[in-house]
């Protein structure tokens, strides 16, 4: 069985991502962001090493 994971943010949050602080919350720190993408990059260890991980590409916005 395979599933589609699609992930879905307002540009705000995208914003935060980059430092930029906004009504919905502070802007995120280079750490902060380190700790996601450690968080992501087992994550997709872990499936992989279990051969769950078929493929993973970011999509583009329009």
């Amino acid at each position: 069985m395979k599933y589609m994971l699609m992930v879905l943010g307002k540009q705000s949050d995208y914003d935060a991502m980059g430092g930029a602080a906004n009504g919905d919350g502070p802007g995120w720190s280079e750490a902060d962001l380190k700790a996601m993408f450690d968080y992501m990059g087992a994550l997709n260890d872990d499936l992989a090493e279990s051969g769950e991980w078929v493929d993973g590409q970011g999509l583009v916005g329009a």
